[in-house]
């Protein structure tokens, strides 16, 4: 298992986990949703049957991606700072 899987069961051992097994930051209101990440401090959001879903709300973006593949998001931003210049 990578470095990067085991951070992010990290952060679902530091932080609060519900009774869906989501990670919560902010609010939150969902329909079947299950062991995601949510992070938004600012906005509510509200999902609808998802799974194993991050979701992270920045000042300049929304990040939604599945867990599997979060260690991408070092591309994500390549592709935001190129487009940003």
């Amino acid at each position: 298992m990578s470095g990067r899987r085991r951070r992010g069961k990290t952060l679902e051992r530091i932080k609060k986990v519900d009774d869906k097994g989501n990670v919560v930051v902010g609010k939150h209101y969902g329909i079947d949703t299950k062991d995601s990440i949510i992070h938004s401090p600012d906005k509510v959001i509200t999902t609808i049957g998802l799974e194993n879903v991050v979701i992270v709300d920045t000042n300049d973006a929304i990040l939604i991606c599945d867990k599997k593949r979060a260690q991408e998001v070092k591309e994500i931003r390549k592709i935001l700072a190129a487009v940003q210049k």
